[in-house]
């Protein structure tokens, strides 16, 4: 899903698609981060 929604990949989208994909790729990252932190990955 990050790389689906990375910033980076955005360059054609309307601001909406943009805002939307910015929100969409934190929520992935958050995610990502409680599943390194809850398995002891670093």
């Amino acid at each position: 899903m990050a790389m689906e929604y990375h910033p980076d990949k955005q360059v054609n989208a309307s601001e909406q698609e943009k805002q939307a994909a910015a929100e969409k790729f934190r929520a992935a990252n958050k995610a990502y981060e409680h599943i390194k932190q809850q398995r002891n990955i670093k």
